[in-house]
This record gives C-alpha cells, sequence and structure tokens, in this order.
C-alpha cells in the first residue's frame, strides 16, 4: 500500500508542477511590472526578486532542491504586502511545496517539509488580508490540496528520523581460485576397476587387482598439492606353479602439482596384505597357506578432470612386497617381490 501512495503522490506533484511551471512564466513576467507601480516595492527590490527566483530555478533543474528551497523561501519571506503579488506569491508557495516534497525524499528527513509548512501557515491564515496572504478562494482550494501533501509526507517522516542508508550491497562473490582438483571439491574417492602387474623376480607371475580408496586433498600456493587417503586392493596373481589371492589395505600418500584439470604426482603408501597361497611342486606336492606381509607402492600416476566432479587417470610403477615364506626345510623368511603395476583409475571429487 505505502508504494502505491507513493505512486499516486507523486503522479498528482507531477501534474501540480506542471501547472506551476506554466503560471510561474506569467508570474514572472508580470511581477516587475506590477512591482514597478508601487512605491514600496522599486526596482531594486523586484530585480533582487527575479534573481533569487531565478537562481533557485537553476538549483531546482539540477537536482538541488534544498538549495532551491532555500532561495524560494528567501524570496518569499522578502515579498512586501502588497495585493498585486498575489499571484505571484501563490506560485511562489507551490513550487516551494515541490522543492520541500524533493528535498525531503532526497535527504531523508522532515526538516524540508517543516519549512515549507511555515511559509504556507503563514499564508494561508485566514486572518491574514490581502496582500499579506493568498486571500482568492480558487488559489487557496489549491494550496490547501498542496498544504494536505506536505501534512501526509510529514507523517511519514517524524523529526528526528535519520536518513535511509542505502542497503548495504553484499560484497561479491570471489570466484574460486583456478585450483587444482582439490577446490572447489577437496575430498576424493576412486575405482581401480583393473591393474595389471609382472613380478619382475623369480618366481615370475602375472597379477590382476581391483580397488577402491578415498582421501583429501590440499593445494598450497604455487599449485604444491598434497592428498592423503587410503584405499583395499584384491590381486589375484599366477604363475606356473603358483596361485595367490592378496587382500590389502593401507594408506596413500600421493604428492605433485595441480592446475584446474590436472594433477600429477608421486605415490606412495603402506598397507598390509594377506597371501593366500597355493603352491605345486613335484616334490613336496601342493602346499596352501595364509601368511600376513607388507606392500610399499612407490608410482607415479596422473589424473584429468573431464567433466566438473569426475576424473580419470592413471599410475604406474613398482609395487615392493615383503612376503613371509617357508622353503623346504620349513624355514620361515621374509622374501621382496617386485611388482611392476599399471592402475587406471576412475574417480569424483565432492
Amino acid at each position: 500500500m505505502g508504494e502505491i501512495a507513493g505512486r499516486v503522490r507523486a503522479v498528482a506533484r507531477a501534474r501540480w508542477f506542471a501547472g506551476v511551471i506554466a503560471a510561474l512564466v506569467v508570474a514572472l513576467a508580470l511581477a516587475p511590472a506590477s512591482a514597478s507601480a508601487r512605491a514600496g516595492d522599486d526596482a531594486e527590490a523586484s530585480r533582487k526578486r527575479q534573481e533569487l527566483h531565478n537562481a533557485g530555478q537553476e538549483r531546482f533543474d539540477v537536482g538541488d532542491y534544498e538549495g532551491a528551497l532555500g532561495l524560494w523561501l528567501q524570496a518569499h519571506d522578502e515579498l512586501p504586502p502588497d495585493p498585486e503579488l498575489e499571484a505571484y506569491r501563490a506560485v511562489l508557495l507551490h513550487a516551494i511545496a515541490e522543492a520541500a516534497l524533493r528535498a525531503s525524499e532526497q535527504r531523508g528527513d522532515a526538516a524540508p517539509l517543516e519549512r515549507a509548512q511555515e511559509a504556507y501557515a503563514h499564508d494561508l491564515d485566514p486572518e491574514r488580508g490581502p496582500g499579506e496572504g493568498v486571500t482568492d478562494p480558487d488559489q487557496r482550494a489549491l494550496l490547501v490540496e498542496r498544504q494536505r501533501q506536505l501534512d501526509a509526507a510529514l507523517a511519514e517522516r517524524q523529526p528526528g528520523d535519520e536518513p535511509p542508508s542505502d542497503p548495504e550491497e553484499p560484497p561479491p562473490e570471489e570466484p574460486p581460485p583456478k585450483g587444482g582438483l582439490d577446490t572447489p571439491r577437496p575430498s576424493y574417492m576412486y575405482v581401480a576397476p583393473g591393474l595389471f602387474a609382472i613380478n619382475v623376480e623369480i618366481p615370475s607371475w602375472v597379477g590382476f587387482q581391483y580397488g577402491f580408496g578415498g582421501g583429501r586433498l590440499w593445494r598450497h600456493g604455487g599449485g604444491f598439492t598434497l592428498g592423503v587417503g587410503g584405499a583395499f586392493e584384491h590381486w589375484l596373481r599366477v604363475g606356473d606353479d603358483y596361485k595367490a589371492h592378496v587382500f590389502g589395505v593401507g594408506g596413500e600418500l600421493r604428492l605433485g602439482a595441480s592446475a584446474e584439470k590436472w594433477f600429477a604426482y608421486g605415490m606412495t603408501g603402506v598397507f598390509l596384505n594377506v597371501y593366500n597361497t597355493k603352491m605345486t611342486g613335484i616334490v613336496l606336492g601342493e602346499r596352501a597357506g595364509t601368511k600376513v606381509g607388507g606392500g610399499f607402492p612407490i608410482v607415479g600416476g596422473f589424473w584429468w578432470r573431464f567433466t566438473p566432479g569426475f576424473f580419470v587417470g592413471g599410475e604406474l610403477g613398482p609395487d615392493l612386497d615383503l612376503r613371509p615364506r617357508t622353503d623346504l626345510l620349513t624355514v620361515t623368511t621374509t622374501e621382496l617381490m617386485v611388482a611392476f603395476q599399471v592402475k587406471l583409475l576412475i574417480g569424483g571429487r565432492f
């Protein structure tokens, strides 16, 4: 409702002001002549009044409504009690009201409205005689309506109101830094749907693996990126007389550099491996057992973000296995196996 009322007032003021401008042109043309006809209103007073009015109009035209109000009030205060200047007095009151309404909106307080109300209260006082106020019935009716506009605006802006401050605009959102794969989704998960490995020691075997893992990435200045996470792996390793299921779980550490779409790194880790093996020999026949060992991958890797939130990658390098082994004399030792592995990764970040 307040917005609708404001629009109605704005339309009314525009209509009033258009009439005021037309009347003002006539009044300014007549004012000097009528002033010369009176002994009490000499040419110097008429010239000064016209200069004040013209200066107020210039201020109004550039949006300095408070400045225009001050000049027009000064011209009003210096008007002599002359009945022939009553038409000009009425036009001046209209201009004062328009300047006060706009200055009040511009400042955000009621001070301009109160200044205009004083002039209206003086000139519309029924005790004022001809020349001291506005006595013409038609002019008074128009000015009374203007006074009501001032009263309504004054009711909305009580004295002491602070000027409305411009709503504080929220700071612009900073775009996410041109970071690596850790921004803006620092956590990751991946699956390794297939990995191929060859044991480069004797006895030789080939291995096939699947697994999954996850963790978190941190990127620092210059693109340096650290990734810490964990993984689970299951290997099937097969040789001429050797077959093993290897279950491993452990931690992974990735160090490297990243940009907006890629992450290149070196990876190492520590895994606890459970070996379930079956071996076939000519002398001892078939032997089976379960033992616990460790795994230490040392590989290089690369991830590529092909769509927001998802990446593909690959890793290759040796995986050092420390595994207990029992020889023909039932002596248990720890052997080192070096498996060269190639791994495919498909993952997502969140």
